[in-house]
């Protein structure tokens, strides 16, 4: 399978080469000038000049029309540019909510946590949208929206929701498009996060979701930090197992692809021992190359 693809990537690189060299000779010649004109035996005329006829008239404004749509933007290249899906990322209302659009950019991005309360009283505004871009440990990046009222979401976004911080009761998820808690948390990736000073919540305890307490005290302010990261972890490892439209990933360059090529003749042998197995899955990881992950059923299960 990796062969396959490899050779594909390889036919590509030879195609866009060739269009390249293309370009080049085509670029040079004489602007308004053929091929077969460049090399044209001189006018017997010389550099007589001649009166302008009505065909020089409409050559020239079909040229000055074509340079002024060359640096106008054109509607592909804006709807390409605006082409890369965003995730969506829910968090309670509550101020009492330890996590919430107060202080969800500074826990996120900072890896600090500062009561949204606090936040509140000291006249912090309240926005109604916050745009996070995080970059994960393999290099693959992913742009998130993060709201708290996600009945506002057309109904085509609603794949695009991948990720939602609970508070603990049922009424938050009222009207959303889901039939229970249980078929939420199978498509939505669930999130609770306490302080270690609040007590654990009984009805969170029955749901599937990824539960982290950290300290509120600025003196263990690495608990928040190691939390924010195993956040981010499950959240890249659900994406890439749930919602993969959503990840961005690093174009391979051509020493990656050599190293690929490399460990695809030894693939099989290397899925037969569990350390091979766990060797494999950071090769996919580090890369994001999910036809790796076909190799091997077991590879699936370490997974």
């Amino acid at each position: 399978v990796i062969t396959q693809i490899l050779e594909g990537f390889r036919k590509k690189n030879k195609a866009l080469e060739a269009e390249a060299k293309a370009r080049t000779a085509a670029a040079s010649v004489p602007a308004g000038r053929s091929a077969s004109s460049a090399h044209r035996p001189p006018s017997t005329d010389g550099d007589r000049p001649r009166a302008a006829t009505s065909g020089d008239v409409k050559s020239a404004s079909t040229a000055s029309a074509k340079r002024q749509s060359s640096h106008a933007p054109s509607a592909s290249s804006n709807g390409a540019a605006h082409s890369r899906r965003v995730a969506v990322m829910v968090v309670p209302a509550a101020i009492t909510a330890p996590v919430n659009l107060w202080n969800v950019a500074q826990l996120l991005r900072d890896k600090q946590w500062v009561s949204p309360v606090e936040l509140k009283q000291g006249g912090a505004p309240k926005p109604s949208i916050i745009k996070i871009e995080h970059t994960f440990e393999d290099g693959s990046t992913c742009m998130f929206d993060v709201i708290e009222n996600p009945l506002k979401l057309k109904p085509p976004d609603w794949s695009n929701v991948a990720c939602v911080v609970v508070q603990g009761n049922t009424w938050q998820f009222k009207g959303w498009p889901y039939k229970s808690e249980a078929d939420l948390f199978t498509k939505v990736l669930g999130v609770h996060m306490r302080t270690s000073d609040e007590q654990p919540n009984q009805l969170v305890k029955n749901w599937n979701v990824q539960k982290y307490v950290f300290s509120k005290e600025k003196v263990r302010q690495h608990d928040v930090a190691v939390t924010v990261t195993s956040f981010w972890q499950a959240v890249h490892k659900f994406l890439l197992v749930h919602k993969p439209h959503l990840v961005s990933r690093p174009e391979l360059d051509q020493s990656s692809l050599g190293f690929l090529a490399s460990l695809a003749t030894c693939a099989p042998s290397m899925v037969r021992t569990h350390a091979g197995m766990r060797t494999w899955v950071a090769v996919a990881v580090q890369f994001s190359f999910d036809p790796l992950l076909a190799l091997s059923p077991r590879v699936h299960c370490a997974l």
